[in-house]
């Protein structure tokens, strides 16, 4: 199974559930690097036009939030720290950009659950009427619980937070967050073989994981293969 088919049955499994108690895991090689394969070649205002434009294709607008992401918004920053990457993202609501809760029992989780901070799915652009998976995923950990009860932060928390919410309870922080890319074609590979790309970024740097050393962003948008079915 590959990072984008875990993703979806991640997603479909967290419509239907929501359970406390899932540890993550690794797939395929992880290694620590220095740089993401994405390149750092437009600037905030750039991206956030190329993301807000509906005219704009899901691949474009999606690479220009995973480069909001990759080259902006390190972790460790506040919700204000935060806002000022995305005071101009009209891109940022629940229509284009849903958000769920991503605490449950079985799936992928590419960041840690670890009982005292509270994790996301961001699906970026999912096809309107048809689908609420996208190829496009960023899984987000944010620091704290709601309140005293111990709780997980909502989805409402969690948009809060990306829209500059300085109330949040505990002083809430950027963790860590994972960009989940769609799988492309295995170049020599068997028909409909599809390899996938995951960067995790933390305040120790990123990791990737990947059972694919020669993934290609350019052949999965020229391919067209991150499409949903």
């Amino acid at each position: 199974m590959t990072i984008s088919q875990l993703v979806r049955a991640s997603i479909l499994i967290m419509l239907f559930c929501e359970i406390t108690g899932c540890a993550y895991f690794d797939i395929g090689n992880s290694e620590w690097r220095r740089h993401s394969i994405l390149p750092n070649d437009r600037s905030i205002e750039e991206l956030n036009a190329i993301a807000n434009n509906p005219t704009n294709s899901q691949n474009e607008r999606a690479i220009a939030v995973f480069k909001l992401f990759a080259h902006h918004i390190p972790p460790g920053l506040s919700a204000k720290d935060v806002y000022r990457v995305l005071a101009n993202a009209g891109w940022l609501n629940k229509n284009d950009v849903p958000i769920y809760e991503s605490n449950i029992v079985g799936g992928y989780i590419p960041v840690e659950l670890n009982g005292h901070d509270s994790v996301f799915e961001m699906s970026l652009f999912p096809e309107k009427g048809k689908h609420v998976w996208s190829p496009w995923v960023i899984y987000i950990r944010l620091s704290g619980r709601a309140g005293l009860s111990g709780a997980p932060r909502s989805a409402e928390d969690a948009s809060a937070f990306f829209h500059g919410d300085t109330t949040l309870y505990g002083n809430c922080t950027l963790e860590e967050f994972a960009l989940c890319f769609p799988d492309e074609p295995v170049e020599g590979g068997e028909v409909g073989e599809t390899q996938g790309w995951l960067e995790i970024f933390s305040r120790k740097g990123i990791r990737v994981d990947s059972e694919d050393t020669t993934y290609s962003l350019s052949r999965v948008v020229d391919n067209e293969c991150c499409r949903p079915h």
